[in-house]
């Protein structure tokens, strides 16, 4: 589900943030493109300091964090009509995207790695697989929607499945903890 949240927004922050400039911002074709680029190098600069951050914060502050910077930055660009506000919401959801592929891509594989270091293939492969299914079908389908309703709507429903990542992030580690906890007194073993 992070994954899969995290590749529908990204990708539809690369696809959509020049067009939103021009269309619902009135801004000149020159200048729309560095929308895009203040989203991608926003994203770039931040996956240098990946390492640093995670070991600082850990994987799950560092996504849920992140999930809700990207959408208030989304939320700010498409809510907020001023050009100046739309290019730092789109660096702000650059950043805040930047760390969850890396980092879903992590603990996918630390979910299937065993005692022994091995393993963990299968699940970054299963997950690469939705993720990858995110970013080629969440552009076209908020297309279809900015069709009917306006791209400013469809980068909003952007905003609102990047947020969708920290109600994953909890059932994460709700579900790491009861992995992690002992059984009960009393309880058949197996």
């Amino acid at each position: 589900m992070i994954a899969l949240c995290s590749a529908v927004a990204e990708g539809a922050s690369a696809d959509w943030t020049a067009l939103f400039l021009v269309r619902e911002r009135g801004v000149p074709e020159s200048l729309a493109a560095a929308g895009y680029s203040v989203f991608s190098i926003a994203m770039a600069v931040t996956r240098l300091c990946g390492e640093r951050v995670e070991r600082r914060w850990g994987a799950y502050r560092m996504l849920a964090f992140g999930a809700s910077l990207a959408a208030v930055g989304l939320l700010a660009a498409v809510t907020v009509p001023v050009p100046v506000v739309a290019y730092v919401g789109f660096a702000f959801a650059g950043v805040g995207l930047a760390f969850s592929f890396p980092v879903t891509m992590d603990l996918a594989g630390a979910a299937g790695r065993r005692a022994d270091g091995t393993g963990g293939e299968r699940e970054i492969g299963f997950v690469t697989s939705i993720a990858y299914a995110g970013f080629l079908g969440g552009p076209p389908l908020l297309g279809q929607l900015a069709q009917w309703s306006g791209l400013g709507f469809a980068l909003g429903a952007a905003a609102v499945i990047a947020a969708l990542i920290v109600p994953g992030v909890i059932l994460v580690i709700r579900a790491r903890r009861r992995e992690c906890a002992p059984p009960a007194v009393g309880a058949p073993t197996m």
